[in-house]
């Protein structure tokens, strides 16, 4: 979708958003369809205006895919009717009855012979036109489409594979579990543990609903947005936020009637990132000064123990500060460093209480081993070499992709036969176009070697990892490190960078290294590669460590803190 400007307003300030009352426009039958608009308070005590622009789902870019855009200035304050009609020469929107006097539609594309057009809800403010809140929903014109969207929901809210694990304890009919995540997206980390906690709560009998400020529209209802959480919940019911990254939405969930358990993936730190996007090392600071809301959880989760070893640090760095005027970090040495500051200024937030109590109970980011065998194999096009070392995850600076380079040309002097894949998407333009760069420069030679998967299914990922000869990554931080997990499911020689969940992930298994000798890393990976048997004793210690891993990741963790949560029962 068309790259907006995105605007913070200040921390804790009332955020302004709009309640739609459908979850999709059917125009399948009849060519019009409403949408009853309503907002609160905050948007009033605001300059906005509204914009609603229509896009192909299949194509969200700007301007080839790009219906247009319709504008309604918010003069006055009442609810408000937008209809999206469809006829001969494309889509219009129209407000209480009204033509916009400022809209625009593209000549070139009018989106008809769509399957799925994605209706974008906006807030902007007057001056600044800055995204201030944003929602997505779909605007079916293919029975087809509307009728996979259904099957879809129906899966997710109704799963059939039996859980890893069930409750001992009978749960209160009146408690409904509310799951939060900024993101929700399959084949993300977070999103898909996000999805797979919701699955084991829905197939044993639990009423739950998963909300996200970004999702897939297909599964809107299944999914709702952020903001219909604030006036949800009950005393009663429970709410459960996987945090990973600033949430504008933090600071009014913990002011929810119901009871709270934080699940912590971790925050990617600021200093990684800075060059490439400082938009996005900021709402990483912003994500860490949001630690000041531990106090207001009933229960604290972390993916691994050294994700809860930082929650724990914050705990112990407010216990032993000298005073607020004498923060006890490291000198800041950049704009971007402020990460620091800020999280000193939300370690002393933290009541007394919070600091000397704080308990974290550690549970994989995973539930259920993931059924590989059911996933048929999909082909995909891989390159002639014999061997194969494979990456998976996020193309992203503190992956250090330009560390695999680096290592596959050591690796290629004693191995010419070789490829690198690099599978998994890339968020920072500016980290891949210096990634761009170094294979048209510095690794000019290697070019034809070093091959990118962008966007993969499950299926074509299993062919990846069945037909790689490793798995290697040099990833500097994590917070649970979920392909390595599937790489020993593959029985993959695993070679990793020693970071500190990384090493908990492998548990003193597969091959790490504390430094980045890439030439002795190189000959390593030759020497294992080429002797069976050192590569069959690492298998096997892999296999028993991923015995280990499924064992944690049953989901028994979480029904204990459920429990202890809802019935004051004491964690074991």
């Amino acid at each position: 979708m068309e790259q907006m400007t995105t605007t913070k307003p200040a921390a804790d300030a009332p955020l302004p958003y709009v309640l739609v009352d459908q979850q999709r426009l059917d125009l399948t039958v009849h060519h019009t369809g409403q949408l009853q608009l309503s907002f609160p308070s905050s948007v009033w005590d605001s300059e906005l205006f509204l914009v609603i622009d229509l896009y192909s789902a299949a194509n969200p870019v700007h301007p080839a895919g790009h219906v247009g855009w319709w504008k309604w200035p918010l003069e006055i304050k009442a609810d408000v009717t937008a209809e999206v009609s469809k006829g001969p020469d494309g889509f219009a929107v129209t407000f209480n009855g009204v033509v916009p006097l400022e809209f625009w539609k593209n000549p070139d594309f009018s989106g008809l012979d769509e399957a799925v057009i994605a209706l974008h809800v906006v807030l902007r403010p007057v001056i600044s036109e800055a995204v201030r809140f944003d929602d997505i929903l779909h605007v079916y014109n293919s029975p087809a489409a509307l009728e996979a969207s259904r099957v879809r929901r129906q899966e997710l809210d109704n799963p059939r594979e039996a859980a890893p694990s069930v409750p001992w304890y009978v749960w209160p009919r009146q408690s409904m579990v509310h799951l939060v995540s900024t993101n929700v997206f399959e084949r993300d980390a977070v999103g898909n543990f996000t999805l797979t906690m919701h699955r084991l709560l829905r197939a044993n009998g639990i009423a739950c609903q998963l909300y996200a400020g970004n999702f897939d529209p297909t599964l809107r209802e299944s999914i709702s947005h952020t903001c219909e959480l604030l006036t949800g919940p009950s005393e009663d019911d429970l709410l459960i936020v996987n945090f990973s990254i600033f949430d504008p939405w933090l600071p009014r969930l913990v002011d929810l009637p119901c009871k709270k358990i934080l699940y912590f993936h971790n925050i990617t730190p600021p200093r990684f990132l800075q060059v490439y996007d400082a938009e996005y090392a900021n709402h990483c600071a912003d994500g860490i000064a949001q630690l000041k809301h531990l106090g207001r959880f009933d229960a604290l989760m972390a993916n691994s123990t050294s994700s809860g070893r930082v929650l724990q640090e914050v705990a112990s760095k407010a216990q032993t500060k000298k005073s607020p005027r004498e923060p006890h970090f490291m000198p800041s040495h950049g704009p971007f460093e402020e990460a620091s500051r800020l999280l000193e200024k939300a370690i002393l937030a933290l009541d007394a209480q919070a600091r000397t109590t704080l308990e974290v109970t550690t549970n994989p980011p995973i539930i259920g081993a993931k059924a590989w065998d059911e996933i048929p194999a999909e082909p995909v096009n891989l390159p002639a070499q014999s061997t194969l070392l494979l990456y998976v995850g996020r193309i992203a600076p503190h992956k250090r992709i330009e560390d695999l380079f680096e290592l596959f040309d050591r690796y290629r002097t004693l191995n010419p036969d070789a490829a690198l894949l690099v599978v998994g998407g890339a968020r920072f333009e500016g980290y891949g176009g210096f990634l761009r760069y170094l294979i048209d420069n510095e690794y000019a030679e290697l070019k034809d070697q070093i091959h990118f998967y962008e966007s993969v299914s499950d299926g074509q990922l299993k062919t990846l990892y069945q037909r790689c000869s490793a798995f290697i990554t040099m990833s500097e931080h994590e917070g649970f490190c979920v392909p390595v997990v599937e790489a020993m499911a593959f029985q993959k020689p695993v070679f990793a960078y020693a970071d500190d969940a990384v090493l908990e992930t492998l548990g003193r298994s597969g091959r790490v290294f504390y430094a980045k000798d890439f030439e002795a890393i190189a000959a390593d990976v030759d020497a294992v590669l080429s002797n069976p048997w050192i590569q069959r004793l690492m298998i096997e210690g892999q296999c028993q460590r991923l015995l280990e891993v499924i064992a944690q990741a049953d989901g028994r963790a979480l029904w204990r803190v459920l429990e202890k949560v809802m019935y004051g029962a004491r964690v074991v």
